[in-house]
């Protein structure tokens, strides 16, 4: 099975004061309690898959559109048609979480790629092996899909069993 899923879209707009702050000549980017998910471009450590056959991984720096709703340094990139480019590069922060702010679905940052609430209804909380899931940002004026995450599913567990309690299941 192949699902296309579809990120809120835009970025937040770069502004001192809207979601920015300028602290010791460094500008964060603010955890996101607004109303919609944003997406970010990402720089952050990983790995990658040079040659498939000889099955050889490289780790360093990946550069990707991604969902991280988390604080974030962020170096702003001059003005362009940020539809389809970047506005700036963040680079994560994970030393806090407010309460009642976005969760960041999929959480690709890890041992494991986590998918667990995003449009999670349905077949979709129960998909064969081996599904994909691709998520990414339509641009709906040019009939583009701009793909920035794959998932392979190779697994899925209730979040009663996660939890402890009765729950819906999750991917």
């Amino acid at each position: 099975m192949k699902i296309q899923l579809n990120h809120p879209g835009s970025q937040k707009n770069f502004k001192i004061g809207k979601g920015y702050n300028l602290v010791d000549g460094e500008i964060f980017r603010e955890w996101n309690n607004d109303a919609t998910h944003y997406r970010k471009f990402i720089v952050n450590n990983g790995f990658s898959v040079e040659n498939l056959e000889e099955k050889s991984v490289s780790k360093g720096e990946l550069f990707f559109w991604g969902e991280w709703e988390g604080n974030s340094h962020f170096t702003p990139f001059p003005k362009s048609d940020f539809r389809k480019l970047p506005n700036g590069l963040h680079r994560l922060i994970a030393d806090s979480f407010p309460k009642n702010s976005q969760n960041t679905d999929p959480y690709i940052y890890g041992n494991n790629f986590l998918y667990c609430v995003c449009k999670q209804r349905g077949r979709m909380t129960s998909l064969p092996l081996d599904s994909l899931i691709l998520f990414g940002t339509p641009i709906p004026s040019e009939g583009k899909f701009y793909l920035d995450t794959v998932f392979v599913v190779k697994g899925y567990q209730t979040s009663s069993k996660v939890l402890g309690n009765g729950g819906s299941e999750y991917s």
